[in-house]
């Protein structure tokens, strides 16, 4: 082989060999490509999942709010109504004791015209 041939060869397997490099790099520059994009789109799905997560937690907060102002609502409901019970009950004892007087006088007064 003379010189020409021998840098004519070198040359060739320097363009192969630089052709491989830059292929190599390029698939390593595509597939890191590829893996940073997965990674972004997994990053977007788990955004997406902790702000369905975060505007859940808002509604459930705002529904524990209604539903604490609705049991507070029905705690005095409660309050009043037992209130208002133990008022008949007592209106009903009176009324009853009453009764048990007016009754015992007429039968007291009913008693000796019997006799």
């Amino acid at each position: 082989m003379d010189g020409t041939t021998i840098l004519a060869v070198i040359t060739a397997a320097c363009v192969l060999a630089i052709t491989a490099i830059v292929a190599l790099n390029a698939h390593s520059t595509a597939d890191i490509l590829e893996s940073v994009r997965r990674a972004v789109e997994s990053v977007e799905d788990d955004l997406r999942s902790v702000r369905a997560v975060v505007h859940d937690n808002a509604r459930l907060q705002s529904r524990v709010e209604t539903v604490e102002r609705e049991r507070d609502r029905l705690r005095d409901e409660i309050k009043r109504l037992r209130a208002e019970g133990e008022h008949h009950q007592r209106e009903r004892r009176e009324v009853a004791d009453q009764l048990t007087r007016v009754l015992d006088e007429v039968l007291a007064r009913l008693r000796p015209q019997a006799a």
